[in-house]
């Protein structure tokens, strides 16, 4: 009777552990490095620079607050891209919207990122703002702009952002010097559903 128990319980230890799945960082064969989340979402790792720092100041750091746990936070992404690439820039989620940057392109004096959408969520969505920053290959900033990327019309369901769908969003548009690359941060800030 005892060993029925200890199966049992090993069994649903070992269910448990397995939905706590840590993040992977695979490289891609180009150099770049991603970031595989356990919700089947990635996003691009940015090469850690590291810092030296006077072990009285990392003391006098460890004991400033203890870390609690947040339920979410706005997270802020960032890469490098080259223009006219056949590659996305990068993916972003939060409340269930997924947003992916994809290839940008210049017209006229603008640098141009088509966005697509996809309401993972059960939910419609109505409004999803960014903030985007974008700088040179040097880092000097070029632009800095919150976005919409979706925006609905409350009451016409067939403007909304449907669960379970995908769409293509507002193109973000920059006005920005003509570079062949780019750095660019990126941050879903609002996402109101409906």
């Amino acid at each position: 009777m005892h060993l029925k128990y200890r199966l049992i319980s090993a069994a649903v230890l070992g269910l448990l552990s397995a939905n706590v799945a840590a993040q992977q960082v695979v490289e891609l064969k180009d150099g770049r490095r991603v970031q595989l989340n356990d919700d089947f979402t990635w996003q691009y790792v940015q090469k850690q620079q590291t810092t030296t720092a006077k072990p009285e100041v990392l003391a006098a750091s460890a004991q400033l607050a203890p870390v609690t746990a947040v339920p979410f936070t706005n997270t802020v992404v960032g890469t490098q891209f080259k223009l006219n690439s056949s590659k996305p820039i990068l993916q972003l989620s939060q409340s269930g919207i997924d947003a992916i940057l994809q290839p940008a392109y210049y017209q006229g004096n603008e640098l141009i990122i088509p966005v697509g959408l996809t309401n993972q969520g059960t939910d419609s969505v109505v409004l999803v703002k960014m903030n985007i920053t974008l700088a040179d290959t040097n880092g000097k900033s070029l632009a800095s702009e919150s976005v919409k990327v979706w925006s609905a019309i409350k009451r016409m369901p067939e403007t909304y952002l449907r669960a379970k769908t995908q769409k293509q969003g507002l193109p973000i548009k920059l006005k920005v010097p003509s570079f062949s690359n780019y750095q660019i941060k990126a941050e879903i800030t609002e996402v109101e559903h409906w």
